[in-house]
């Protein structure tokens, strides 16, 4: 049992979150099984993503790029007719 609680996120709106870390393992799932990736464990990664207004997340990029991340959080938040700003949890918010 943990002592950490873990309170759901409850956006009252739709946004785009970019984020980024280090992938300590990575595997891909195929109709023939899932294979493991070793060469991506220790790579650092920048991830953008939908949260919609229930908390759900959606991955809709991922990249080696900061520059790249940006412009895809830009486009992803025009496709989905989002009006708030970019969350940039690696920045800081609003970009």
């Amino acid at each position: 049992m943990s002592n950490v609680i873990h309170f759901p996120r409850r956006p009252d709106h739709r946004f785009i979150e970019i984020d980024g870390g280090v992938i300590r393992s990575a595997t891909k799932t195929m109709k023939v099984g899932t294979v493991s990736l070793p060469y991506e464990a220790g790579t650092f990664r920048f991830f953008v993503t939908l949260i919609d207004e229930d908390g759900g997340e959606l991955g809709l990029w991922h990249g080696a790029s900061y520059d790249d991340a940006v412009r895809e959080a830009e486009q992803a938040r025009l496709d989905f007719d989002i009006t708030a700003e970019v969350l940039d949890r690696v920045a800081g918010w609003p970009q």
